[in-house]
């Protein structure tokens, strides 16, 4: 993983774009360590699933590092296959946006109401923009 890290830093990548790899590859150590897996050529196809099964915010985000992950593990002849094809079609389910209960007369009241003269109100006001 220090590996993969270095050769991040070498493409240049910024040091935000590298924190966000290191929860989720310090989440997979510790679960490959709670498996008693201690190698990485120990790390099977229904290891890589039942790790992701237990994600459950942002799986999008960890699907796609993972699939960076071991692509690098492979291409660096880290890995004998390349487990980053298992998450090629892996499915996330996406929550539906509930519908909006308001009319548009009630929505542009709600807006109307709020106070933006003020810091607070400035602060409901964009987070109301941003929910519409």
């Amino acid at each position: 993983m220090k590996k993969f890290l270095l050769h991040l830093v070498s493409l240049r990548r910024n040091s935000e774009t590298i924190s966000q790899y290191l929860l989720p590859l310090s989440r997979f150590l510790i679960f490959i360590n709670s498996k008693q897996i201690f190698e990485i050529e120990d790390v099977t196809e229904s290891c890589i699933m039942s790790f992701m099964s237990t994600q459950t915010n942002n799986q999008i985000s960890i699907v796609s590092k993972f699939r960076v992950f071991l692509k690098f593990l492979f291409d660096e002849n880290i890995l004998h296959s390349d487990l980053s094809s298992v998450l090629k079609h892996y499915k996330w389910t996406r929550r539906e946006k509930l519908p909006s209960v308001y009319t548009s007369k009630e929505v542009l009241q709600i807006e109307s109401s709020i106070h933006r003269a003020i810091a607070c109100g400035k602060r409901d006001y964009a987070i109301f923009v941003y929910i519409n």
